[in-house]
Protein backbone atom coordinates (compact mmCIF):
# COMPACT_ATOMS: atom_id res chain seq x y z
CA UNK A 1 0.00 0.00 0.00
CA UNK A 2 1.23 3.71 -0.95
CA UNK A 3 2.75 5.82 1.87
CA UNK A 4 0.69 8.71 2.48
CA UNK A 5 2.36 10.45 4.87
CA UNK A 6 5.32 12.37 3.33
CA UNK A 7 7.84 12.11 6.24
CA UNK A 8 7.14 8.08 5.83
CA UNK A 9 7.55 8.59 2.54
CA UNK A 10 11.21 10.21 2.90
CA UNK A 11 12.14 7.90 5.45
CA UNK A 12 11.07 4.83 3.14
CA UNK A 13 12.76 5.77 -0.10
CA UNK A 14 15.80 6.80 1.60
CA UNK A 15 16.18 3.57 3.87
CA UNK A 16 15.51 1.30 0.24
CA UNK A 17 17.53 2.94 -2.24
CA UNK A 18 20.78 3.76 0.01
CA UNK A 19 19.87 0.96 2.82
CA UNK A 20 20.96 3.11 5.72
CA UNK A 21 20.77 2.22 9.81
CA UNK A 22 18.58 4.27 11.75
CA UNK A 23 22.13 6.17 12.79
CA UNK A 24 22.47 6.82 9.46
CA UNK A 25 19.35 7.82 8.25
CA UNK A 26 19.31 10.64 11.55
CA UNK A 27 22.48 12.03 10.46
CA UNK A 28 21.11 12.39 6.89
CA UNK A 29 18.09 14.20 8.43
CA UNK A 30 20.50 16.49 10.70
CA UNK A 31 22.59 17.34 7.69
CA UNK A 32 20.28 17.82 4.86
CA UNK A 33 17.76 19.85 6.01
CA UNK A 34 19.94 21.81 8.22
CA UNK A 35 20.44 24.12 4.97
CA UNK A 36 19.77 27.10 3.44
CA UNK A 37 20.46 28.70 -0.31
CA UNK A 38 23.54 30.66 -0.99
CA UNK A 39 23.12 33.43 -3.48
CA UNK A 40 25.44 33.22 -6.30
CA UNK A 41 26.40 36.57 -6.12
CA UNK A 42 27.26 35.96 -2.12
CA UNK A 43 31.33 34.58 -2.42
CA UNK A 44 31.99 35.27 1.54
CA UNK A 45 31.82 32.42 3.82
CA UNK A 46 30.02 33.38 7.36
CA UNK A 47 33.43 33.19 8.84
CA UNK A 48 34.63 36.44 6.66
CA UNK A 49 30.75 37.47 7.83
CA UNK A 50 31.77 37.42 11.10
CA UNK A 51 35.13 39.33 10.70
CA UNK A 52 37.58 36.81 10.75
CA UNK A 53 40.12 36.82 8.73
CA UNK A 54 39.58 36.00 5.08
CA UNK A 55 40.95 32.37 4.63
CA UNK A 56 40.72 31.75 8.22
CA UNK A 57 40.12 27.54 9.04
CA UNK A 58 37.36 28.81 11.84
CA UNK A 59 35.65 25.34 13.65
CA UNK A 60 33.22 24.69 16.46
CA UNK A 61 33.95 21.11 18.31
CA UNK A 62 30.36 20.26 19.54
CA UNK A 63 29.62 17.61 22.46
CA UNK A 64 26.52 15.96 22.43
CA UNK A 65 23.99 14.21 24.97
CA UNK A 66 25.46 16.29 27.97
CA UNK A 67 22.82 14.88 30.80
CA UNK A 68 21.83 11.68 29.36
CA UNK A 69 24.62 9.61 31.42
CA UNK A 70 27.59 10.18 34.54
CA UNK A 71 29.93 8.55 31.23
CA UNK A 72 28.80 11.67 28.59
CA UNK A 73 29.11 14.54 31.59
CA UNK A 74 32.31 13.87 32.70
CA UNK A 75 33.78 13.73 29.33
CA UNK A 76 31.49 16.98 28.42
CA UNK A 77 33.01 18.37 31.29
CA UNK A 78 37.10 17.47 31.34
CA UNK A 79 37.13 18.32 27.80
CA UNK A 80 35.25 22.04 28.50
CA UNK A 81 37.76 22.72 31.27
CA UNK A 82 40.65 21.87 28.88
CA UNK A 83 39.21 23.70 25.98
CA UNK A 84 39.54 20.56 23.94
CA UNK A 85 35.59 21.57 22.85
CA UNK A 86 34.25 24.84 22.63
CA UNK A 87 30.23 23.87 22.72
CA UNK A 88 27.99 21.48 24.27
CA UNK A 89 24.11 19.94 23.95
CA UNK A 90 22.42 19.57 26.99
CA UNK A 91 19.21 17.38 27.17
CA UNK A 92 17.30 18.66 29.69
CA UNK A 93 15.47 15.40 29.47
CA UNK A 94 18.06 13.68 30.33
CA UNK A 95 18.24 11.52 34.21
CA UNK A 96 21.47 13.38 34.93
CA UNK A 97 20.63 16.83 33.45
CA UNK A 98 20.43 18.49 37.16
CA UNK A 99 23.94 16.85 37.49
CA UNK A 100 25.11 18.51 34.48
CA UNK A 101 23.11 22.18 35.51
CA UNK A 102 24.89 22.37 38.61
CA UNK A 103 28.33 22.02 36.95
CA UNK A 104 27.27 24.74 34.09
CA UNK A 105 25.90 27.30 37.19
CA UNK A 106 29.33 26.93 38.47
CA UNK A 107 31.19 27.02 34.90
CA UNK A 108 28.70 29.65 32.98
CA UNK A 109 32.04 31.14 30.94
CA UNK A 110 31.43 27.74 28.88
CA UNK A 111 29.13 27.41 25.25
CA UNK A 112 25.71 25.64 26.53
CA UNK A 113 23.10 24.68 24.00
CA UNK A 114 19.80 22.96 24.76
CA UNK A 115 19.27 19.87 22.66
CA UNK A 116 15.66 20.03 22.00
CA UNK A 117 14.74 16.07 22.71
CA UNK A 118 11.32 14.56 20.80
CA UNK A 119 12.30 11.02 21.17
CA UNK A 120 14.37 8.36 23.45
CA UNK A 121 16.38 5.83 20.82
CA UNK A 122 17.66 3.92 23.95
CA UNK A 123 16.25 0.21 25.23
CA UNK A 124 18.73 0.80 28.80
CA UNK A 125 17.32 4.34 29.76
CA UNK A 126 14.03 5.76 30.58
CA UNK A 127 13.39 9.61 30.55
CA UNK A 128 9.45 11.65 30.51
CA UNK A 129 9.16 14.31 27.78
CA UNK A 130 7.88 17.46 30.15
CA UNK A 131 4.55 18.70 28.42
CA UNK A 132 2.38 15.50 28.66
CA UNK A 133 2.60 15.77 32.47
CA UNK A 134 0.13 18.68 31.49
CA UNK A 135 -1.83 16.64 29.73
CA UNK A 136 -2.89 14.26 26.59
CA UNK A 137 0.26 14.32 23.85
CA UNK A 138 0.89 13.06 20.62
CA UNK A 139 4.39 12.83 22.06
CA UNK A 140 4.68 9.77 23.77
CA UNK A 141 2.97 6.01 23.25
CA UNK A 142 0.58 4.42 24.68
CA UNK A 143 3.01 3.73 27.94
CA UNK A 144 3.25 7.56 27.81
CA UNK A 145 6.94 7.14 26.69
CA UNK A 146 8.57 9.29 23.87
CA UNK A 147 8.59 7.88 20.62
CA UNK A 148 11.97 5.64 19.55
CA UNK A 149 12.29 6.53 16.53
CA UNK A 150 12.39 9.03 13.50
CA UNK A 151 9.56 7.53 11.62
CA UNK A 152 7.14 7.08 14.37
CA UNK A 153 7.68 10.46 15.53
CA UNK A 154 6.76 12.02 12.47
CA UNK A 155 4.01 10.08 11.93
CA UNK A 156 2.28 10.66 15.47
CA UNK A 157 3.06 14.29 16.75
CA UNK A 158 1.25 17.72 15.90
CA UNK A 159 2.99 20.96 15.27
CA UNK A 160 1.35 22.32 18.31
CA UNK A 161 2.65 19.74 20.60
CA UNK A 162 6.25 19.98 19.88
CA UNK A 163 6.09 23.75 19.89
CA UNK A 164 5.18 23.22 23.73
CA UNK A 165 7.59 20.51 24.26
CA UNK A 166 10.30 22.86 22.63
CA UNK A 167 9.49 25.94 25.23
CA UNK A 168 9.22 23.30 27.96
CA UNK A 169 12.77 22.15 27.55
CA UNK A 170 14.10 25.29 27.43
CA UNK A 171 12.52 27.37 29.94
CA UNK A 172 13.79 24.06 32.37
CA UNK A 173 17.51 24.70 30.90
CA UNK A 174 16.46 28.29 31.90
CA UNK A 175 15.13 27.59 35.66
CA UNK A 176 17.53 25.48 36.02
CA UNK A 177 20.33 28.57 35.94
CA UNK A 178 21.86 27.00 32.65
CA UNK A 179 23.09 30.06 30.56
CA UNK A 180 22.05 28.75 26.82
CA UNK A 181 24.29 30.31 24.04
CA UNK A 182 22.10 28.11 21.13
CA UNK A 183 19.33 25.51 20.87
CA UNK A 184 19.94 22.12 18.58
CA UNK A 185 17.67 19.29 17.40
CA UNK A 186 18.45 15.91 19.04
CA UNK A 187 18.86 13.46 16.10
CA UNK A 188 17.67 15.36 13.82
CA UNK A 189 13.97 15.17 15.00
CA UNK A 190 12.70 18.36 15.06
CA UNK A 191 13.69 18.46 11.36
CA UNK A 192 11.28 15.35 10.26
CA UNK A 193 8.42 17.29 8.95
CA UNK A 194 7.91 21.10 7.51
CA UNK A 195 6.03 22.34 10.25
CA UNK A 196 8.10 21.13 12.82
CA UNK A 197 10.88 22.69 11.18
CA UNK A 198 9.22 25.69 11.29
CA UNK A 199 8.83 25.52 14.81
CA UNK A 200 12.10 24.90 15.86
CA UNK A 201 13.21 27.78 13.61
CA UNK A 202 10.77 29.71 15.14
CA UNK A 203 11.69 29.14 18.36
CA UNK A 204 15.49 30.38 17.38
CA UNK A 205 14.69 33.31 16.66
CA UNK A 206 11.98 33.71 19.68
CA UNK A 207 14.60 32.93 22.30
CA UNK A 208 17.09 34.66 19.74
CA UNK A 209 19.30 31.55 20.22
CA UNK A 210 21.08 30.47 17.28
CA UNK A 211 21.06 26.89 15.73
CA UNK A 212 23.31 24.68 13.40
CA UNK A 213 22.13 26.19 10.44
CA UNK A 214 24.46 25.36 7.23
CA UNK A 215 24.59 27.56 4.09
CA UNK A 216 24.07 25.42 1.24
CA UNK A 217 26.79 26.53 -1.34
CA UNK A 218 26.85 25.15 -5.23
CA UNK A 219 30.05 22.83 -4.34
CA UNK A 220 27.80 21.06 -1.12
CA UNK A 221 24.58 21.19 -3.40
CA UNK A 222 26.45 18.91 -5.98
CA UNK A 223 27.95 17.06 -3.20
CA UNK A 224 24.50 15.86 -1.76
CA UNK A 225 22.94 15.50 -5.15
CA UNK A 226 25.67 13.19 -6.52
CA UNK A 227 25.32 11.32 -3.10
CA UNK A 228 21.55 10.97 -4.19
CA UNK A 229 20.30 12.91 -1.26
CA UNK A 230 17.04 15.24 -2.64
CA UNK A 231 16.81 18.53 -1.18
CA UNK A 232 12.81 19.58 -0.48
CA UNK A 233 12.04 23.12 -1.83
CA UNK A 234 9.60 23.82 0.59
CA UNK A 235 12.08 23.27 3.36
CA UNK A 236 14.89 24.99 1.64
CA UNK A 237 12.84 28.31 1.60
CA UNK A 238 11.88 27.98 5.14
CA UNK A 239 15.32 27.96 6.09
CA UNK A 240 16.42 30.19 3.77
CA UNK A 241 14.64 32.36 5.92
CA UNK A 242 16.23 32.09 8.94
CA UNK A 243 17.62 35.01 10.24
CA UNK A 244 20.53 34.26 12.64
CA UNK A 245 23.99 33.10 11.55
CA UNK A 246 24.86 30.41 9.90
CA UNK A 247 27.59 27.15 9.15
CA UNK A 248 29.59 26.67 6.61
CA UNK A 249 29.97 23.51 6.72
CA UNK A 250 29.03 20.78 9.38
CA UNK A 251 30.75 17.45 9.92
CA UNK A 252 30.16 14.35 12.04
CA UNK A 253 33.58 12.88 13.86
CA UNK A 254 34.71 9.87 11.34
CA UNK A 255 34.64 6.68 12.66
CA UNK A 256 37.52 4.44 13.18
CA UNK A 257 38.36 0.73 13.90
CA UNK A 258 40.88 1.26 16.02
CA UNK A 259 42.25 3.96 18.35
CA UNK A 260 45.10 5.01 16.09
CA UNK A 261 42.91 5.00 12.77
CA UNK A 262 40.29 7.13 14.71
CA UNK A 263 43.11 9.70 15.49
CA UNK A 264 44.04 9.74 12.07
CA UNK A 265 40.43 10.13 10.50
CA UNK A 266 39.87 13.02 12.79
CA UNK A 267 43.46 14.39 11.83
CA UNK A 268 42.60 14.22 8.59
CA UNK A 269 39.07 15.97 8.79
CA UNK A 270 41.15 18.69 10.25
CA UNK A 271 43.68 19.24 7.71
CA UNK A 272 41.26 19.26 4.90
CA UNK A 273 38.80 21.48 6.53
CA UNK A 274 37.80 24.41 3.92
CA UNK A 275 38.28 28.08 4.98
CA UNK A 276 34.86 29.11 6.35
CA UNK A 277 32.74 28.20 9.55
CA UNK A 278 32.73 24.33 10.76
CA UNK A 279 30.94 22.46 12.87
CA UNK A 280 32.62 19.34 14.42
CA UNK A 281 29.67 17.07 15.78
CA UNK A 282 31.08 14.22 18.55
CA UNK A 283 29.57 12.45 21.40
CA UNK A 284 32.44 11.87 23.74
CA UNK A 285 31.64 9.16 26.68
CA UNK A 286 33.66 7.90 29.70
CA UNK A 287 33.88 4.34 29.42
CA UNK A 288 32.00 2.09 31.78
CA UNK A 289 29.64 -0.80 31.83
CA UNK A 290 26.66 1.51 31.64
CA UNK A 291 28.02 2.84 28.24
CA UNK A 292 28.67 -0.50 26.68
CA UNK A 293 24.62 -1.14 27.50
CA UNK A 294 23.42 1.99 26.27
CA UNK A 295 25.06 1.87 22.50
CA UNK A 296 26.56 -0.37 20.07
CA UNK A 297 28.64 2.48 19.30
CA UNK A 298 29.99 2.87 23.15
CA UNK A 299 33.59 2.51 21.60
CA UNK A 300 33.53 5.42 19.42
CA UNK A 301 32.32 7.44 22.47
CA UNK A 302 35.32 6.34 24.11
CA UNK A 303 37.72 7.38 21.67
CA UNK A 304 36.39 10.40 20.71
CA UNK A 305 37.00 11.91 24.10
CA UNK A 306 40.82 10.43 24.01
CA UNK A 307 41.07 11.55 20.30
CA UNK A 308 40.08 15.22 21.85
CA UNK A 309 42.54 14.90 24.74
CA UNK A 310 45.53 13.52 22.51
CA UNK A 311 47.69 16.31 22.24
CA UNK A 312 49.26 14.87 18.58
CA UNK A 313 45.82 16.29 17.86
CA UNK A 314 45.60 19.59 19.21
CA UNK A 315 49.06 20.02 17.35
CA UNK A 316 47.80 19.16 14.23
CA UNK A 317 45.27 21.51 14.73
CA UNK A 318 47.92 24.04 15.39
CA UNK A 319 49.45 23.38 12.10
CA UNK A 320 46.47 23.17 10.11
CA UNK A 321 45.61 26.95 11.62
CA UNK A 322 42.36 26.37 13.15
CA UNK A 323 40.77 29.23 15.39
CA UNK A 324 38.36 26.95 17.90
CA UNK A 325 35.59 28.95 18.31
CA UNK A 326 31.83 29.00 20.32
CA UNK A 327 28.08 30.19 19.48
CA UNK A 328 28.93 33.01 22.26
CA UNK A 329 31.55 34.56 20.03
CA UNK A 330 29.89 33.83 16.92
CA UNK A 331 26.56 35.73 18.33
CA UNK A 332 28.49 38.43 19.47
CA UNK A 333 30.30 39.46 16.21
CA UNK A 334 26.68 38.63 15.10
CA UNK A 335 25.12 41.63 17.14
CA UNK A 336 27.94 43.65 17.25
CA UNK A 337 27.72 44.94 13.87
CA UNK A 338 30.48 42.80 12.25
CA UNK A 339 28.75 41.01 10.22
CA UNK A 340 27.89 42.04 6.42
CA UNK A 341 24.63 44.82 6.57
CA UNK A 342 22.36 41.87 5.45
CA UNK A 343 22.60 38.25 6.00
CA UNK A 344 22.90 35.79 2.71
CA UNK A 345 19.01 35.66 3.00
CA UNK A 346 18.93 39.03 2.52
CA UNK A 347 17.27 39.96 6.17
CA UNK A 348 18.50 42.46 8.44
CA UNK A 349 21.54 41.07 10.56
CA UNK A 350 21.23 41.42 14.06
CA UNK A 351 17.99 42.44 14.77
CA UNK A 352 17.02 41.24 18.03
CA UNK A 353 14.25 38.54 19.20
CA UNK A 354 10.94 38.77 17.91
CA UNK A 355 7.34 38.39 20.08
CA UNK A 356 6.10 35.06 19.42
Amino acid sequence: MKCEIPALRFAERATRVFKMTFSRLICFLFVCVLISVRSLALAEPWSEQLGFPPGQKVLIIDAQEMGVMWEMNEAGKELLENQRVSSVGILTTGPWFNDFASWCRQHPRHDFGVSVALTNPYSAIQWSLMSPAFGPSTLVDADGNPWKTVVQLAASVTADDVKRELDAQIDAARKAGVPLSHIGGYYGTVFSRQDLAAVFLGAARKYWLPAPVVELTPELSEKFRRQGFPLDETMVELISNYPLPKLDDLKFMAAGETYPQKKANFISQIKTLAPGLTQIVCRPAVESRGLQLLSDEWQQRVWEAQVLADEEVQQAMQQAGVALTDWREIMERFEHGETTESGADGSEAGAGPTAE
